[in-house]
């Protein structure tokens, strides 16, 4: 089984390389600490101490949702005591770095691209409660992207995105795909092969198949998530797109898997593809793709699929199937572990509960990344609280974060 999910999902490792900045620590909106944070020869001592004594500090990071609260962009839950927030917030900051995630900023700004106003209003309040950008090594803001955000002009938020859009686009597509073939091989492996016994050819099948889905997969995503961006809510279209995906490639992929079972070492996946008869493959495909449509979602499909698999092994939660799956992932070089653990728990409550992929869960494991041990997050997010309670015992941020959350985020 790990020899599986190492075929499914190295290539995150590979194709997730985060940029690396000297300045990527934290920067604030106004134009002094950007140029201060690029170290730039003209540096005054005492300006680059400043910047020392800066990045030093502990940092309290705001999820996104916290920010449009914070700059009325929504309507906060009412378990949610904005004031008290506020005056935390105030606070804190001779102690704390205050900041929100460049992961958070650009999700920001890619929602109100259009809307220059709404970014100028937004980062005045930001700014008067002293609330700095810290880049996130996934997403930095680049050195071409600092300057006012608070009077930026529409042209010059327009040139912003469309700088961004790409980097943002390859990121989370990468992401979603690393997820979406790994519940496809785990779900083709539970009804291609039911009784959980396998061999070197087993092996030798499903890697072919995945490496078969992995440029299609990204690239289908790619092409989903520039399109997401042109919607209204792109949340939505990527969560449909997904599903579409995998009503698609489930049905291919177990047909195939059923009939080639017989590969062996020296066999080769397209050669054996063109011996099955036309009309039979036909057949297989659409009797898997029935069985399919009787459930309300793929994912939910995935999950029927999973219990069953489970009931057949005497192992209903598949104990040691995410063991291996976490262990692989724990070889796998992602920038900062709690982006694993949330990837992680993605796709353990697909494969399990049959959960609807959320783009903004990859989003959210990234911003989780970039608290470190002496720092905190603020959230009213349930999906990144009951993530922090879960992991807190090996998290020392994550205690601090629910502690401060209960004690300052609700009435």
């Amino acid at each position: 089984m790990t020899q599986i999910f190492i075929i499914t999902i190295c290539f995150i490792s590979k194709r997730l390389k985060p940029n690396c900045f000297n300045f990527c620590q934290s920067l604030v909106i106004e134009p002094p600490f950007v140029e201060y944070l690029k170290m730039t020869p003209n540096n005054t001592h005492q300006e680059v101490k400043e910047v020392e004594a800066m990045t030093k500090k502990a940092k309290v990071i705001l999820d996104t949702n916290i920010m449009y609260y914070l700059c009325g962009l929504s309507q906060p839950p009412s378990a949610l005591n904005l004031q008290k927030l506020k005056r935390h917030i105030r606070q804190q900051s001779n102690r704390y770095i205050v900041a929100i995630s460049s992961i958070s900023f650009y999700e920001f700004l890619v929602r109100y691209r259009k809307q220059a106003a709404f970014v100028r209003r937004s980062c005045s309040v930001l700014k008067s409660y002293g609330v700095r950008i810290c880049n996130n090594p996934y997403l930095p803001v680049l050195s071409a992207n600092q300057c006012d955000y608070a009077r930026i002009r529409q042209s010059e938020l327009s040139e912003v995105v469309n700088e961004v859009m790409p980097r943002k686009i390859d990121v989370e597509s990468k992401f979603a795909a690393a997820i979406f073939l790994t519940v496809l091989i785990s779900d083709i492996t539970f009804e291609a092969f039911p009784d959980g016994i396998f061999n070197i050819n087993t092996y030798k099948l499903l890697s072919d198949v995945a490496y078969a889905d992995q440029t299609i997969t990204v690239d289908y995503f790619k092409a989903t998530y520039k399109a997401a961006y042109q919607q209204k809510e792109p949340e939505n279209y990527v969560r449909n797109e997904f599903h579409q995906l995998l009503e698609l490639l489930l049905p291919l992929g177990v047909a195939l898997c059923k009939k080639l079972s017989y590969m062996t070492e020296n066999d080769n996946l397209p050669d054996c593809f063109k011996s099955i008869a036309k009309e039979e493959w036909n057949t297989m495909v659409l009797s898997e793709e029935k069985k399919l449509k009787k459930i309300i979602t793929p994912t939910m499909y995935v999950s029927k699929r999973s219990l069953q698999y489970g009931r057949s092994i005497k192992d209903t939660q598949l104990t040691d199937f995410f063991d291996s799956l976490s262990k692989v992932m724990e070889r796998i070089h992602v920038e900062g572990n709690s982006v694993r653990e949330y990837i992680f728990e993605i796709i353990k409550s697909i494969i399990l509960n049959g959960s609807p992929f959320m783009k903004n869960d990859i989003n959210d494991s990234m911003i989780l990344s970039s608290i470190g041990s002496d720092d905190y997050l603020i959230t009213c997010d349930n999906g990144m609280l009951k993530h922090m309670e879960k992991y807190g015992a090996n998290r020392s941020e994550y205690n601090t974060s629910l502690h401060f959350c209960k004690d300052y985020l609700h009435n």
